[in-house]
Parts: structure tokens; sequence; C-alpha cells
């Protein structure tokens, strides 16, 4: 994985000083006009990716983005089609709310709204198009089976019957009206998705309102850690809302730094959090009194560490994520059942992904993977797979 200055340094520098728009302490500086039509295309473009609309609407409006009359509107007529993406949004979160309660199925709903509530000073800043929901492994089955009926359409079959609620990060399915529900067994792939906590998250809860009623979410140090997860080990390049929200719930009153470090060392992600708060600092040049900064600069990975976050980033595959996750599998009898079900894919699941998979997961299961000793121990360790 490269440095936090290389990663950033991929990221339009337009998009990056609008992301950090209304943040405290930031220091990027808006692009100055005039903007030509391809210039303002790719500024569109990347505003496109990281779902920026709100933030550029926001910045247009205070005049820290000056741009022409045409523009103008076609920021605002974006911005205002966001607006209802999110109501459809949080219809489909109050709906999913609903099913999960009256089915007596615990359950914390991540990112998204439960992150613009707690966390952004002007939530509408914070744009989502699809729900987030984590549940217990074992209500896993139980629920995807209730939001299928409500008319969620899976994107892709299971690997193998059982395999989601013992080892994937999750499923995700289109529901009526096109919204999309992420429903989570974990947070991650790879070996990342194994050690976080997740009994520990279902001991503890916060709750947001939206649209007048109640809805369950990650006790906010958990969402704070799960921030960093999102942040680091996501897409590639790092996407800029999540690196926002690394910021504004670091920055929050409501989270202690001690206790995100605690969080951390007991999901054994301390150099996931590290990496978010330097990223989170690189991308929005905020200095060193930003919380948890002087810790992340002189945080030093465990050798296990670098090889965990080797599997993210640029260049990664579920194959490699895959195999690094297998000696983070809790139990002898799982890893076996965890590499069975890699290396015999369900027929369903191969005419779907036309096999692609097979190949990939075969060799993923054949390779040695076996760590040492040495790379097993210390605060952070780490552990995942879908």
């Amino acid at each position: 994985m490269t440095g936090p200055e290389e990663a950033i340094g991929l990221l339009p520098p337009a998009a990056t000083a609008v992301a950090a728009f209304g943040l405290d302490g930031a220091t990027t500086v808006a692009p100055r006009p005039p903007f030509d039509a391809p210039a303002w295309r790719a500024m569109g473009a990347a505003f496109d990716r990281d779902r920026l609309w709100g933030f550029v609407a926001a910045a247009v409006t205070s005049g820290a983005l000056e741009c022409s009359a045409d523009q103008r509107d076609e920021v605002f007529a974006r911005a205002a089609a966001t607006a209802r993406d999110v109501l459809r949004v949080e219809a489909r979160l109050l709906a999913t709310v609903a099913t999960l309660t009256a089915a007596g199925i615990d359950h914390r709903f991540l990112k998204g709204p439960t992150t613009a509530i707690r966390a952004y000073p002007q939530p509408g800043l914070r744009s989502f198009v699809d729900v987030d929901v984590v549940v217990p492994s074992g209500a896993f089955d139980a629920a995807r089976d209730l939001l299928e009926r409500d008319g969620g359409t899976r994107h892709f079959p299971e690997v193998r019957p059982g395999f989601d609620r013992r080892f994937s990060k999750g499923t995700s399915l289109t529901m009526n009206g096109g919204v999309a529900v992420d429903l989570h067994r974990t947070f991650v792939l790879g070996p990342y998705g194994f050690v976080v906590d997740l009994e520990g998250i279902f001991a503890r809860a916060d709750t947001v309102v939206v649209a007048g009623r109640p809805v369950n979410c990650l006790e906010i140090h958990d969402a704070t850690v799960h921030a960093c997860l999102h942040a680091v080990l996501g897409d590639w390049p790092p996407r800029l809302t999540p690196l926002r929200d690394v910021a504004e719930l670091l920055a929050s009153d409501q989270v202690d730094p001690d206790e995100v470090l605690r969080r951390g060392s007991e999901w054994r992600s301390l150099a996931v959090v590290a990496r978010g708060v330097q990223l989170a600092r690189e991308a929005f040049g905020l200095d060193s009194t930003f919380p948890l900064a002087r810790w992340a600069a002189g945080y030093r990975p465990q050798r296990w560490e670098r090889r965990a976050l080797s599997v993210y980033g640029e260049g990664h595959t579920y194959r490699r994520q895959a195999l690094a996750a297998m000696p983070f599998v809790p139990g002898r009898l799982a890893k076996l059942a965890y590499a069975r079900d890699l290396a015999l894919l369900s027929l369903r699941y191969l005419s779907q992904r036309e096999g692609s998979y097979l190949r990939r997961n075969v060799r993923a299961v054949t390779m040695p993977s076996r760590p040492r000793p040495s790379d097993r121990g210390g605060r952070g360790d780490a552990d995942s797979a879908e």
C-alpha cells in the first residue's frame, strides 16, 4: 500500500478542496475560475465519483467556489437530484428498520445518515446512495430472507450455502424502487474482516433520529474505527467522503481519542486507524493538532499488519484478500470449511460469475499462507474474507 501522500496525490485537487468545505482547520484551496468545458467536465466527473454535489453546492453558495451562471445552474440541479436520492435512501432505511425490528433481529446501521446526523455540522453536505446495516452472524440468513421477501434481489448468489453467515462480508440486495441494501456480517473483505469484535458492537449502540424515527447505529467510537476501515480498506484511490467522515468523527466533541485507540486495539485495527488519520490529514491539509495526529505519525505497524495492509489499495484482488484472510478464520475446522467453500463454488454462483472466481480461488486456497508466529501477536490484529 502506497503512502498517504502518494494516495492523496491521485485525487483531483478540485474534488479534494470541495470535500474539505466547512471542515475546521482545513487548508486546501478551491480552484479558481474560469473553467472551460473540458475542465468543468473533469471536475464534474470527480464530484460524481465522490458524491460531492452537496459540498459543491454549499461551496458555490458561500462564494468559496466561483463558476459561471450555467455552471451554477448545473451544480444546484445536481445537488437537488442528490437530495432526492437521499430521501429515497432514508425511506428504504426506515422500511428496513421496520422489517428487522418486527422480526426481533438486532441490527446497527452504518455510514450514511447515521454519520451525517451525528458528525456533520451541516448533515445535508453528506450524501449517500444505499443502506448499510450489520446484523449478528447467527441472524444473517433470516435477515437476508426477510429482505428478499420484501422484494430484494441479490446481486450475486451465495458462494456456497451457509458461506455468508460464516465467512462473508455480507451481500447486497436491490430493493423495489432501486435502492440497494448492503446487509453486512462484518465490515470489510480480506484480513481485516475477521478481527472486528462483532459481539462487542452488538453490546453497545447509539441512536439517531431519521425523519422523526429512532434508528439504531454503531456506538460512536465503533463508528469512528469503522470509518477508518471504510476509508483505508475500501476503494482505490481512496474516496473523499469516507475521509471526511474520519475527520468529522475524530474532531467531534462526542469522541474521546483515547477510547478510539482502545477500540482500535480491541479490533486489532490500530494500523488502519493510524492510516485513516494520516490520509484525512493529508487530504484536507490538517495540522498536527488534529486528534491522534502525533500518535498516527509515530505508529509503526508490526510485520503482520504490513502484510495485511498490502492486500488492499492499488492492485488489490479478491484472490489476494481471500488468501490473506485464511490465517485469521477462527478455528481449524472453520479454516478447512472456508478453503473448501472457496475451492468448490456452487454451480449457480459459477454460472453468474462465468467461472471467473474459480480459477482465482483455487489458487488462493492452494498457495501457502501460514503466518509466522511472530506475525500473530500485538495490539491491532486483523482478519477477513467475503
